[in-house]
């Protein structure tokens, strides 16, 4: 989650800079839908860490499955519902709500069993962090360059400006994992 944050506060901000460097401009329009998708990405990774790291665990797989399943019959049902009326944006919005729906499921089935959420300094730092890298987002795109320069600029100084605060705010979670492993 400490990287999949910064990353989708850059894709919300660089979308159609993103979308024109790895597609084509005919695909600019479709940066609305890779922002949903990208937010998706964050419901999808903590769900994904309440059923593998507590309810598997906790051999509570009956859940995981009834949380999985729910979610599945939400994402169809919307693809039907939103796709016709706002093609590839109906269908992200649609695996959004399903990931959405999956990250509660899970979250709360999970919560009975262990302390789920990060402690307030470490949330903190990293959201701070996060309102960083959209404003050095906003920068890179008010100097007016190319889209491989958006990017290139955004991320020259997102990248490392992120970690810098993290660790001044004393959240040392990647120190903590590089000496875990």
């Amino acid at each position: 989650m400490i990287l999949a944050l910064p990353a989708v506060c850059a894709l919300f901000a660089l979308g159609e800079e993103v979308v024109i460097l790895t597609a084509d401009l005919d695909f600019a329009p479709a940066a609305g839908a890779m922002k949903l998708l990208g937010l998706a990405l964050v419901f999808s990774l903590f769900g994904w860490f309440y059923m593998a790291a507590v309810l598997v665990p906790a051999r509570q797989e009956k859940a995981a499955l009834l949380a999985i399943s729910i979610a599945s019959v939400v994402n169809v049902s919307l693809n039907f519902l939103l796709i016709p009326a706002f093609k590839e944006a109906g269908a992200a919005l649609a695996t959004l709500l399903a990931d959405l729906v999956t990250c509660l499921a899970c979250y709360f089935l999970a919560k009975k069993s262990a302390r789920l959420l990060p402690s307030g300094k470490k949330l903190a730092s990293s959201l701070l962090g996060c309102l960083y890298v959209y404003l050095v987002c906003q920068a890179a795109l008010a100097k007016g360059l190319g889209p491989g320069a958006t990017v290139f600029w955004a991320a020259l100084w997102a990248i490392p400006g992120y970690f810098v605060i993290l660790y001044l705010l004393g959240n040392r979670v990647l120190l903590e994992f590089k000496r875990g492993s």
